[in-house]
């Protein structure tokens, strides 16, 4: 949780010369050994707290004669030495120790790395309110002390202590901080790890473009500064952004990547965190492959309850709940929720509460218990809501209303929808669009840059050119006044102009090279914005619009009717009993029957007409220029066509829809809301009557 120390006086430097003067065989095997054995690291840990033990004594012993640096480095590096090992306990003593050495002395930067180091093991041992005030404290000393590099030790320190405690907007403005600071003094590597704690930061707020570049950029510190376990760390959480901006190819590529480099190379934590990340983008993205993320899973949990990281735990405990989840083993499920659940709450950590109780709530909806999977979800949202962490808001919404369906509260389970809806448009409209526009402003500033180096070679060109015409006055005078030198100066003319001209020759193609460099990076750069801006707009299963450009298009469309003072018309369709098909069929036949109803539904509109796939199996159909009757009459053939040409491999199974219809002419002054929302109700009415069946909408009650 800290970073490796480095002297920054000479207390150390002294401590560890005393050290080894004394001849500390255990803490050099300790240092020796980056990830030892279970059985090398308990033969360690007791060598090396037998002799932090008497060396601790000596230095007590000694402490009037031995110079307080001296005393301090000693301290420190028996410390550090415990810490190896995860013997927090007598770490955590020994720190406090070379504290009180530290300020008794009036040596500031030692104090500051021994209460940064303190904090550290209370993070890591899951008193996050302990590490939090520590770190508070000694970013103060820090900065009493000008002492940059210390003060960033703390603000990170701090930055994920908040986020652990749920404060994320704190711990961003704290990470943005480090960040910052770290930029100033030029360290590589603490600017790596606040950036990437800030793309975990933003990532939780809904910006996945945004850290996703603060990821890139920590990486690409890591790589400057050669760090291997934070580039380990750095990989890991590229590809965890990935995943959730559904790139789930290039999360695997990351994920592989990372613990290719982390094995037998960083820390036992280090190693633990990227195995509970990819356990958790494979229970994410593929289910199917359950066994390796148990295997992942394990393999964290064994190294957190070994080194007594209860954080670690908790996160290792529920992606092992998950993938039995994901194998069907719900009774094995069970234990670990229950054990993750605990710890989160023992340890405070009110993020990792939200998370399992989302996930256990999942397991009661499998086992019918509806109404504890209910207030699981609900007690999530609150955590949730309280931290403004926006993505895992619309998951929890969505798992929501499905419990509440299943429950018959068609109410409450419209409200979530809503709710669901509302968030999701905030966090994927403000994306897209901020994607779209830092990818051109990207473009403009690279283009810029390579006209910046072409004029930088033309003017090195220039200058050859015009070296050569000196040149060639010289000569000229020169021959004018020496005739009888002419043939030895044509010489060396001759070589001299060869040798411009190979340079000038060479210059021309590094900006040929340039210009198409240029010009393959402009192409590149167009077809990202074009994928985005598609990706954006469609939905990736059907092909139609997706939500939020449908509500785009419903708002530029009641603008037009107004102002034209034209018909426009509304339908909302749900196909009948489609959690049957995925039940019987499964859930690629669900998906193929529902491509299927959306071609049915593209095939019987007309030129003008958008399908938009509003969510699951509901579609919107707007309808410009179109009375209310007419409307009814397209519902009505487009309800006929999906039941006579609908697909399906069970005879006693065949696909239906539902319509709700409303139209602009019934409201005196709509909006997208009341429009939706109307038509909403029309399909609730159409469900009710017994479904496969057309409604319309009328004031408070939908009628035929």
């Amino acid at each position: 949780m800290f970073r490796a120390s480095r002297p920054r006086d000479g207390a150390v430097r002294c401590g560890a010369l005393a050290v080894l003067l004394a001849s500390s065989a255990p803490l050099a095997l300790a240092a020796a050994q980056p990830y030892p054995t279970s059985a090398v690291r308990t033969q360690l840990l007791a060598a090396t707290r037998a002799y932090a033990g008497v060396a601790t004594s000596v230095g007590d012993v000694l402490r009037l004669v031995v110079p307080a640096r001296v005393s301090f480095g000693w301290a420190s590096l028996n410390a550090r030495a415990l810490g190896i090992f995860h013997d927090s306990d007598d770490a955590r003593a020994l720190w406090r120790r070379a504290e009180t050495i530290a300020a008794t002395a009036n040596l500031p930067l030692a104090e500051v790395e021994a209460i940064n180091a303190r904090a550290g093991l209370d993070l890591a041992s899951g008193a996050l309110e302990t590490a939090r005030d520590g770190a508070t404290h000694a970013r103060e000393r820090a900065q009493a002390a000008r002492d940059v590099g210390g003060e960033i030790e703390a603000t990170l320190l701090l930055a994920d202590s908040l986020r652990l405690l749920g404060s994320v907007n704190d711990a961003q403005q704290q990470a943005g901080t480090a960040a910052e600071l770290a930029r100033q003094i030029g360290d590589a590597s603490l600017r790596s790890r606040a950036l990437t704690l800030l793309a975990v930061l933003t990532k939780n707020k809904g910006d996945y473009l945004q850290g996703l570049q603060f990821e890139i950029e920590a990486l690409r510190q890591e790589q400057a500064g050669a760090d291997v376990q934070t580039q380990a760390i750095a990989l890991a959480k590229l590809g965890k952004l990935y995943e959730q901006i559904e790139d789930n190819a290039q999360a695997i590529e990351y994920q592989e990547r990372a613990l290719r480099l982390a094995e037998g190379r960083v820390s036992a934590d280090a190693l633990a965190h990227i195995l509970v990340g990819y356990a958790n983008i494979l229970n994410d993205i593929s289910p199917d492959q359950h066994e390796r993320a148990l295997t992942y899973a394990k393999r964290a949990l064994a190294i957190a309850n070994e080194t007594g990281n209860r954080t670690l735990e908790v996160d290792s405990e529920l992606q092992v709940a998950r993938a039995h989840f994901n194998a069907g083993a719900f009774g094995e499920a069970a234990q670990p929720f229950e054990h993750a659940l605990a710890n989160a709450r023992a340890i405070g950590q009110r993020v990792s509460v939200a998370h399992v109780l989302l996930r256990q709530g999942e397991l009661f909806e499998r086992e019918g218990r509806l109404k504890e999977a209910i207030a699981n979800s609900l007690g999530a949202i609150d955590i949730y809501r309280a931290s403004d962490n926006l993505p895992r808001l619309i998951k929890c919404y969505a798992i929501l209303e499905r419990q509440l369906k299943a429950n018959n509260d068609i109410a409450g389970a419209t409200d979530a929808r809503l709710n669901r809806f509302e968030l999701r448009d905030r966090v994927l409209g403000a994306s897209a669009m901020r994607g779209l526009a830092e990818l051109e402003a990207k473009t403009l500033q690279e283009s810029q840059r390579q006209q910046i180096e072409l004029l930088q070679r033309q003017r090195e060109i220039d200058a050859l050119r015009f070296d050569r015409e000196t040149l060639q006055r010289w000569l000229s005078l020169f021959f004018a006044v020496a005739a009888g030198c002419a043939l030895l100066a044509m010489i060396w003319r001759f070589h001299t102009s060869t040798r411009v001209n190979r340079l000038l020759r060479s210059k021309n193609l590094e900006i040929l090279d340039q210009q198409r460099a240029l010009e393959a990076s402009n192409n590149e750069l167009r077809r990202s914005a074009g994928l985005l801006y598609t990706a954006a707009n469609t939905d990736a299963l059907t092909g139609c619009c997706n939500r939020a450009r449908g509500v785009d298009l419903l708002r530029d469309e009641i603008e037009a009717a107004r102002q034209s003072r034209s018909p426009l018309s509304l339908l909302l369709v749900d196909v009948d009993h489609f959690k049957q098909v995925n039940d019987r069929h499964g859930h690629l036949f669900g998906d193929r029957a529902l491509c299927a109803v959306a071609r049915l539904l593209g095939a019987g509109l007309r030129l003008g007409d958008t399908l938009v796939r509003f969510g699951g199996e509901e579609f919107l159909i707007l309808l410009p220029c179109t009375a209310l009757h007419d409307a009814i009459s397209i519902a009505d053939a487009l309800r006929l066509a999906v039941e006579r040409d609908s697909p399906g491999s069970d005879p006693h199974l065949s696909l239906t829809i539902s319509v709700g219809a409303c139209a602009l002419s019934q409201f005196e002054d709509a909006g997208v809301e009341a429009l939706l929302g109307s038509a909403d109700q029309a399909l609730y009415a159409a469900k009710h009557a017994g479904r496969n069946r057309v409604r319309i909408y009328r004031g408070l009650k939908a009628e035929a």
